[in-house]
Protein backbone atom coordinates (compact mmCIF):
# COMPACT_ATOMS: atom_id res chain seq x y z
CA UNK A 1 0.00 0.00 0.00
CA UNK A 2 1.25 3.54 -0.61
CA UNK A 3 1.20 6.23 1.35
CA UNK A 4 0.70 9.88 -0.11
CA UNK A 5 3.27 12.62 1.08
CA UNK A 6 1.67 15.56 2.66
CA UNK A 7 3.19 18.96 2.80
CA UNK A 8 3.92 19.92 6.34
CA UNK A 9 1.84 23.02 6.46
CA UNK A 10 -0.95 20.76 5.06
CA UNK A 11 -0.43 18.48 7.65
CA UNK A 12 -0.11 20.37 10.25
CA UNK A 13 -4.00 21.65 9.41
CA UNK A 14 -5.43 17.91 9.07
CA UNK A 15 -4.16 16.99 12.51
CA UNK A 16 -5.50 20.10 14.39
CA UNK A 17 -9.12 19.18 12.37
CA UNK A 18 -9.03 15.33 14.18
CA UNK A 19 -7.94 16.90 17.39
CA UNK A 20 -11.37 19.39 17.22
CA UNK A 21 -13.69 16.24 15.87
CA UNK A 22 -12.50 14.34 18.67
CA UNK A 23 -12.87 17.17 21.64
CA UNK A 24 -16.19 17.95 20.23
CA UNK A 25 -17.45 13.70 20.00
CA UNK A 26 -16.02 13.18 23.88
CA UNK A 27 -14.07 10.55 24.17
CA UNK A 28 -14.24 9.17 20.47
CA UNK A 29 -16.80 6.38 21.08
CA UNK A 30 -19.57 8.94 20.40
CA UNK A 31 -22.33 9.90 23.14
CA UNK A 32 -19.53 9.58 25.77
CA UNK A 33 -19.76 12.89 28.41
CA UNK A 34 -18.19 15.65 27.82
CA UNK A 35 -14.14 15.85 29.06
CA UNK A 36 -14.34 17.76 32.08
CA UNK A 37 -11.95 20.79 32.09
CA UNK A 38 -10.22 21.46 35.91
CA UNK A 39 -8.94 25.23 35.63
CA UNK A 40 -10.13 28.11 37.60
CA UNK A 41 -13.55 28.78 35.09
CA UNK A 42 -16.79 30.00 37.60
CA UNK A 43 -19.98 28.56 36.45
CA UNK A 44 -22.61 30.14 34.42
CA UNK A 45 -24.34 33.04 35.87
CA UNK A 46 -27.80 33.34 35.61
CA UNK A 47 -28.43 36.15 33.01
CA UNK A 48 -31.50 37.73 35.42
CA UNK A 49 -28.91 38.08 38.31
CA UNK A 50 -26.94 41.48 38.25
CA UNK A 51 -23.40 41.62 37.73
CA UNK A 52 -20.70 42.24 40.33
CA UNK A 53 -17.36 44.29 40.02
CA UNK A 54 -14.83 42.12 40.37
CA UNK A 55 -13.13 41.22 43.76
CA UNK A 56 -17.00 41.89 45.43
CA UNK A 57 -18.32 39.43 48.05
CA UNK A 58 -21.36 36.99 47.17
CA UNK A 59 -24.45 38.52 48.78
CA UNK A 60 -25.94 37.08 51.57
CA UNK A 61 -29.88 36.42 51.94
CA UNK A 62 -30.78 37.80 55.34
CA UNK A 63 -33.71 35.85 57.48
CA UNK A 64 -36.11 37.59 58.90
CA UNK A 65 -37.57 36.28 62.25
CA UNK A 66 -41.21 36.09 62.57
CA UNK A 67 -42.20 39.49 64.44
CA UNK A 68 -43.51 39.12 68.14
CA UNK A 69 -47.40 38.77 69.07
CA UNK A 70 -48.22 42.38 70.04
CA UNK A 71 -49.11 42.42 73.98
CA UNK A 72 -50.50 44.91 76.47
CA UNK A 73 -48.01 46.74 78.46
CA UNK A 74 -48.07 46.24 81.69
CA UNK A 75 -50.16 48.17 83.90
CA UNK A 76 -52.16 49.69 80.48
CA UNK A 77 -55.59 50.13 81.15
CA UNK A 78 -58.05 50.12 78.67
CA UNK A 79 -62.04 51.42 78.51
CA UNK A 80 -64.09 49.09 79.91
CA UNK A 81 -65.69 49.00 76.70
CA UNK A 82 -63.03 47.11 74.96
CA UNK A 83 -62.04 45.02 78.28
CA UNK A 84 -65.99 43.77 78.21
CA UNK A 85 -66.00 43.28 74.80
CA UNK A 86 -62.73 40.88 74.85
CA UNK A 87 -64.96 38.96 77.58
CA UNK A 88 -67.59 38.31 75.12
CA UNK A 89 -70.18 40.97 77.24
CA UNK A 90 -72.62 42.86 75.60
CA UNK A 91 -73.32 45.63 78.01
CA UNK A 92 -75.90 47.20 75.69
CA UNK A 93 -78.38 44.59 75.15
CA UNK A 94 -81.39 46.96 75.84
CA UNK A 95 -82.64 44.36 78.80
CA UNK A 96 -83.62 41.40 76.78
CA UNK A 97 -80.70 38.85 78.45
CA UNK A 98 -82.01 35.77 79.80
CA UNK A 99 -80.59 34.65 83.45
CA UNK A 100 -78.86 32.11 81.45
CA UNK A 101 -77.07 34.93 79.17
CA UNK A 102 -76.10 36.80 82.21
CA UNK A 103 -74.52 34.15 83.70
CA UNK A 104 -72.46 33.75 80.60
CA UNK A 105 -71.06 37.11 80.78
CA UNK A 106 -69.58 36.66 84.21
CA UNK A 107 -68.18 33.40 83.21
CA UNK A 108 -66.21 34.69 80.23
CA UNK A 109 -65.36 37.55 82.39
CA UNK A 110 -63.71 34.81 84.75
CA UNK A 111 -62.44 32.96 82.34
CA UNK A 112 -60.82 35.59 79.66
CA UNK A 113 -57.21 36.71 79.34
CA UNK A 114 -56.40 40.26 80.40
CA UNK A 115 -53.52 42.73 79.98
CA UNK A 116 -53.24 42.91 83.93
CA UNK A 117 -54.72 42.14 86.80
CA UNK A 118 -56.31 45.28 87.65
CA UNK A 119 -58.14 44.85 84.24
CA UNK A 120 -59.59 41.90 84.94
CA UNK A 121 -60.64 42.55 88.52
CA UNK A 122 -62.44 45.66 86.29
CA UNK A 123 -63.62 42.86 83.38
CA UNK A 124 -65.58 40.37 86.36
CA UNK A 125 -66.83 42.98 88.68
CA UNK A 126 -68.43 45.20 85.48
CA UNK A 127 -69.98 41.95 84.08
CA UNK A 128 -71.52 40.90 87.35
CA UNK A 129 -73.05 44.56 88.17
CA UNK A 130 -73.85 45.15 84.57
CA UNK A 131 -76.51 42.29 84.75
CA UNK A 132 -78.91 44.36 87.33
CA UNK A 133 -79.60 44.32 91.14
CA UNK A 134 -81.02 41.25 92.76
CA UNK A 135 -81.03 42.35 97.00
CA UNK A 136 -83.32 39.34 97.63
CA UNK A 137 -79.93 37.68 97.51
CA UNK A 138 -78.43 39.63 99.91
CA UNK A 139 -78.78 38.01 103.38
CA UNK A 140 -77.70 34.47 101.96
CA UNK A 141 -75.03 35.72 100.42
CA UNK A 142 -73.75 37.30 103.47
CA UNK A 143 -74.11 33.85 105.00
CA UNK A 144 -72.42 32.01 102.44
CA UNK A 145 -68.98 34.74 102.46
CA UNK A 146 -68.47 34.84 106.47
CA UNK A 147 -67.76 30.87 106.77
CA UNK A 148 -64.97 31.31 103.67
CA UNK A 149 -62.46 33.60 106.03
CA UNK A 150 -62.94 30.97 109.01
CA UNK A 151 -61.81 28.38 106.82
CA UNK A 152 -58.62 30.53 105.43
CA UNK A 153 -57.52 30.38 109.04
CA UNK A 154 -57.89 34.13 109.72
CA UNK A 155 -55.75 35.00 106.17
CA UNK A 156 -58.89 36.68 104.72
CA UNK A 157 -60.59 39.79 106.49
CA UNK A 158 -64.09 40.13 104.92
CA UNK A 159 -65.72 43.30 104.84
CA UNK A 160 -69.73 42.32 105.46
CA UNK A 161 -70.91 45.66 104.39
CA UNK A 162 -69.59 45.33 100.81
CA UNK A 163 -71.74 42.27 100.06
CA UNK A 164 -74.24 43.23 96.76
CA UNK A 165 -76.23 40.75 94.41
CA UNK A 166 -77.17 41.00 91.20
CA UNK A 167 -78.64 38.78 88.40
CA UNK A 168 -75.72 37.00 87.76
CA UNK A 169 -74.43 36.54 91.24
CA UNK A 170 -72.77 37.88 94.41
CA UNK A 171 -70.04 39.76 95.39
CA UNK A 172 -68.24 40.47 98.19
CA UNK A 173 -64.79 42.75 99.54
CA UNK A 174 -61.81 41.11 100.92
CA UNK A 175 -58.60 42.47 102.22
CA UNK A 176 -55.76 40.14 102.95
CA UNK A 177 -52.21 41.51 105.27
CA UNK A 178 -49.68 40.51 102.22
CA UNK A 179 -49.05 39.08 99.05
CA UNK A 180 -48.33 35.57 100.98
CA UNK A 181 -51.39 35.85 102.96
CA UNK A 182 -53.37 36.34 99.51
CA UNK A 183 -51.71 33.50 97.74
CA UNK A 184 -52.24 30.88 100.54
CA UNK A 185 -56.03 32.07 100.51
CA UNK A 186 -56.31 31.72 97.56
CA UNK A 187 -55.13 28.43 97.23
CA UNK A 188 -57.39 27.20 100.08
CA UNK A 189 -60.47 28.85 98.69
CA UNK A 190 -60.33 26.39 95.21
CA UNK A 191 -60.90 23.80 98.03
CA UNK A 192 -63.53 25.19 99.86
CA UNK A 193 -65.95 22.59 100.80
CA UNK A 194 -69.89 23.94 100.73
CA UNK A 195 -72.87 21.26 102.43
CA UNK A 196 -75.44 22.07 98.92
CA UNK A 197 -74.71 25.14 98.07
CA UNK A 198 -77.14 27.29 96.87
CA UNK A 199 -75.27 29.09 94.12
CA UNK A 200 -73.65 28.01 91.08
CA UNK A 201 -70.10 28.37 91.57
CA UNK A 202 -67.24 30.67 93.44
CA UNK A 203 -64.64 32.59 92.35
CA UNK A 204 -61.97 35.14 93.04
CA UNK A 205 -60.64 38.52 91.42
CA UNK A 206 -56.76 39.42 91.10
CA UNK A 207 -55.89 41.62 93.77
CA UNK A 208 -54.87 45.03 94.01
CA UNK A 209 -53.13 47.25 96.07
CA UNK A 210 -54.01 48.60 99.63
CA UNK A 211 -52.56 50.22 102.07
CA UNK A 212 -48.87 49.40 103.33
CA UNK A 213 -48.54 45.46 102.42
CA UNK A 214 -51.99 44.90 102.33
CA UNK A 215 -53.93 43.59 98.82
CA UNK A 216 -57.82 43.62 98.12
CA UNK A 217 -59.93 41.31 96.10
CA UNK A 218 -63.36 40.02 96.00
CA UNK A 219 -65.16 36.86 96.15
CA UNK A 220 -67.82 35.93 93.84
CA UNK A 221 -70.71 33.49 94.15
CA UNK A 222 -72.43 32.50 90.35
CA UNK A 223 -76.18 32.73 89.71
CA UNK A 224 -77.01 29.03 90.43
CA UNK A 225 -77.47 27.33 86.43
CA UNK A 226 -80.36 27.90 85.09
CA UNK A 227 -79.99 24.24 83.52
CA UNK A 228 -79.55 22.68 86.71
Amino acid sequence: MKYAVLPPALGLAVALGIALVVVERGDGRGGGPAPTVRGSASPARDPREPSLPVGSPEPVRARVAPSPPIRPEPGATRSLEVLLAEAGVDEDDGGAATPAELRLRLVRAIRGTFGTDAEKQVAMRAALSSSGARADWNGKAAATFAPWALGLGGDAAVQSDTVRCFQAGCEVRVVFPSRVAFERAAARFRTLHEEDPWHGGRALTPPEPGDGESLSAYWMVLAPDPGE
